[in-house]
């Protein structure tokens, strides 16, 4: 059973965690509504770029952040001052790289509007996620899900209404999303102040800095090469607009993982270093494979429920001219979204935790460049799935082989009874919602239903297969209640 504070934790983070990605998710949909397929490419193809200039230009100072600003056997000495100079210089270099990839990729459609609105679209984005990480492990709730919420949720509903009244141009959904994040530092800002030490760098941090965290950076460009490779291919070999009707399904998929991941990554990976750092690494093995129970608890149902009703969402949600594609592409994303959630938020997070970040390198580097060979034949071969069926095999291959190495060669947990028991609930969970649809012939009700029994069949289940872990914790939070009357 997960421990209580893990699960504590997580519904702290609640809000950021589901609001978030649940915003990413449904504006997929709202897009294929009121924006044209280039518009919805053009939008993908920047927020991927803007993933990739955040993790070269900060996300590698960001992960040393995270395992180290709690560790009291390290110096703080000019910590927050460093902090702050490579977020100031850093944007001058995203500044340069945004304007280049603008020229590269979108040279016909490129002017002054979209070239400055991308700029802060990106700085700000990159700055409030390092912020985030920041916020998630000193445990400040409040700003954690303040910016968290204030681009996806504030951005996407500023973005609409710019659709809604000035048409479809992929200015709109930018200016939104910029604004909102502008809108989040602002807040964060005004909450905690502005030093005047903004260049007192400490070269001893920075050169430890480097040393952890390089191979991190190096491992994090493949990381985005292996999940986004497959849009910038489809881009080059069938255009803009095939990229965008890709983008619906693949997107789907990968915003639902996230979903269901980013419910636990939060609070989990903190958590789990914060154990390291206090109890040791034994006690850190078990925490991860508590992290792990929690995730698959969540994700599991959340992506095979999906999967049962994606015919039926495609086609009450999206857009007629984008169901085919979707249907088509849908189902191997979910499968890719779950295996690259299951790899980045617990295979990785053992060598974070053990500060083994070399290892990183081999993992996302050897799953990048598979994808890259395998995804042109299998685009030519099945179409625009594809590219997604790539990810899937690489990514299996290489998780796999990943969790038989760190099972045989360190005290890497894998909780074989708990991963046994929750997929034992999602496959009745399965079958019983499959079943349902058969009853109705309106779309609707065979979502509605399917959804309500989905639920049900797996709380039961699980209920069922915990009900020990259940009654002892019952039991002992009433008789801690019982002394304190």
């Amino acid at each position: 059973m997960v421990n209580i504070v893990l699960i504590k934790r997580t519904f702290q983070f609640l809000p950021g965690q589901l609001f978030a990605p649940l915003a990413q998710f449904i504006s997929i949909i709202i897009w294929t509504h009121i924006a044209s397929a280039e518009t919805i490419g053009m939008v993908t193809l920047i927020s991927t770029q803007q993933e990739l200039i955040r993790t070269v230009f900060i996300g590698w100072w960001s992960h040393y952040l995270l395992r180290f600003i709690t560790d009291k056997t390290k110096s703080t000495d000019g910590l927050l001052s460093t902090n702050r100079a490579i977020l100031l210089i850093s944007s001058l270099f995203q500044l340069i790289v945004v304007c280049a990839f603008l020229t590269i990729f979108f040279s016909q459609q490129l002017n002054l509007a979209l070239i400055v609105i991308t700029i802060i679209f990106v700085i700000f984005r990159n700055i409030n996620l390092h912020n985030l990480s920041i916020t998630s492990v000193k445990g400040k709730v409040f700003q954690y899900n303040l910016l968290a919420l204030s681009g996806p949720v504030l951005g996407l509903l500023i973005g609409i209404f710019f659709l809604l009244n000035f048409g479809d141009n992929v200015i709109w959904p930018l200016a939104g999303y910029a604004i909102g994040e502008v809108v989040g530092f602002l807040i964060y800002t005004a909450l905690n102040g502005i030093k005047k030490d903004m260049f007192n760098v400490n070269w001893q941090i920075l050169s430890d800095a480097k040393r952890y965290s390089l191979p991190i950076l190096i491992a994090g460009f493949f990381g985005w090469l292996s999940i986004n490779a497959v849009r910038f291919i489809i881009e080059i070999k069938l255009g803009i607009d095939a990229t965008g009707e890709f983008s619906v399904g693949f997107g789907l998929g990968q915003r639902a993982a996230s979903l269901a991941s980013m419910l636990v990554t939060a609070a989990s990976l903190p958590l789990a270093i914060s154990v390291m750092q206090e109890k040791g690494y034994l006690p850190a093995m078990k925490q991860l494979a508590d992290n792990f129970v929690l995730l698959i608890t969540v994700m599991f149902p959340a992506l095979v429920g999906m999967y049962a009703v994606s015919d039926l969402l495609v086609e009450l949600l999206i857009a007629k001219e984008f169901w085919e594609v979707t249907m088509d592409v849908l189902p191997w994303a979910i499968l890719s979204g779950g295996i690259f959630a299951i790899l980045y938020n617990y295979i990785n997070h053992y060598f974070i935790i053990a500060d083994k970040t070399g290892f990183l390198i081999y993992i996302d580097s050897i799953t990048a460049v598979v994808i890259c060979i395998i995804a042109f034949p299998l685009i030519d071969i099945f179409g625009l799935k594809g590219g997604v069926i790539a990810m899937c095999l690489a990514s299996a291959s290489v998780a796999i082989s990943m969790l038989i190495y760190l099972l045989k060669c360190t005290e890497f947990i894998f909780p074989v009874k708990p991963f046994l028991k929750i997929s034992f609930s999602v496959l009745i969970m399965y079958i019983l919602t499959v079943y349902t649809q058969s009853f109705f012939a309106n779309t609707i009700y065979k979502l509605t239903t399917s959804i309500v029994v989905g639920i049900f069949v797996y709380i039961v289940c699980s209920a069922f297969i915990y009900r020990k872990q259940i009654v002892s914790y019952m039991s002992k939070s009433f008789e801690i209640k019982r002394k304190e009357v």
